[in-house]
């Protein structure tokens, strides 16, 4: 099978993707997948096509040619980011446009093309989809060295798409947090990492969101190796129990990953300033 076609049969797996709103960051998942297949058979085999000095001003003119989409884009020391409008999301019927996700697609697609075909040291990507008129951005932050991994065929699908941060935010304040643009560092993306897929699972699962209030879990800081995340809602000690369950078991999920850093504690700060600690040293503590 060649390249075209194989783009033209990933695409059409994507046209068919259908899910409901609250499921949308799991098609936005699926989005990137095709994108990163379609990307790795237009890379060229000798000489950078995009040099680290015109890359943003590159990408930037490459999806508004093949995709019509205005973007912007920075290179912020080893990450790069995108920034794209998808005012097609704001849409009220059950299923999430076509458009949308495919205007996603496109964007992902450049974006992945272009970093794999370029001599700048890129170890972050960040894309960033904004529907300014009701404040909301959806972000999906990918580790290059994650997709480099799926492309070699080191790492499976599931095990790929479990390594995606996506995200969803309506907050005023999380949204300035979203607009920071900053040079990520590997214990910050898997600390994020952790907290995306805690996020996921208040979503995605109606028991476990409704427990736990629908809060969502915002990254705060890495001070001395110890994780400070910061809870949306203010959770009772009741819960508390069933939070931290949560986060240390999605936290040992991620941590094998990568093998490189481990937080020595997390502390979870909910909305009345309560705490909640998580030894994970000795996780027995945490948990008598």
């Amino acid at each position: 099978m060649n390249g075209t076609s194989e783009c033209v049969r990933m695409r059409v797996f994507l046209t068919e993707l259908r899910s409901p709103f609250s499921s949308f960051l799991r098609a936005a998942g699926r989005a990137f997948l095709p994108a990163v297949l379609c990307a790795s058979l237009l890379l060229p085999s000798c000489s950078p096509t995009y040099p680290k000095e015109h890359l943003p001003g590159a990408i930037e003119q490459l999806i508004k040619k093949e995709h019509n989409i205005n973007g912007r884009t920075r290179l912020v020391g080893n990450t790069l980011y995108l920034t794209i409008e998808l005012p097609e999301l704001a849409a009220q019927q059950t299923e999430i446009p076509k458009v949308a996700v495919e205007k996603l697609q496109a964007a992902v697609l450049s974006l992945v093309r272009a970093s794999l075909s370029s001599d700048a040291n890129i170890k972050f990507l960040v894309v960033s989809a904004s529907v300014s008129d009701w404040k909301l951005t959806i972000r999906i932050v990918q580790m290059i060295d994650d997709i480099k991994g799926f492309l070699y065929q080191r790492i499976s699908k599931g095990d790929y798409e479990e390594r995606m941060i996506l995200d969803i935010v309506t907050e005023d304040d999380d949204m300035q947090l979203f607009a920071a643009e900053e040079d990520l560092t590997t214990e910050k993306f898997i600390a994020m990492l952790i907290i995306s897929q805690v996020n996921k699972l208040t979503r995605m699962n109606p028991f476990v969101g409704a427990v736990l209030k629908n809060a969502q879990l915002r990254y705060d800081d890495i001070v001395e190796g110890n994780l400070i995340i910061k809870v949306s809602s203010d959770i009772p000690d009741s819960v508390g129990a069933m939070l931290k369950n949560v986060v240390y078991d999605q936290a040992e999920k991620v941590l094998p990953k990568y093998k490189i850093w481990r937080p020595y504690t997390i502390t979870l700060i909910d909305r009345m300033n309560k705490t909640f600690y998580i030894d994970m040293v000795d996780a027995s503590a945490s948990f008598k």
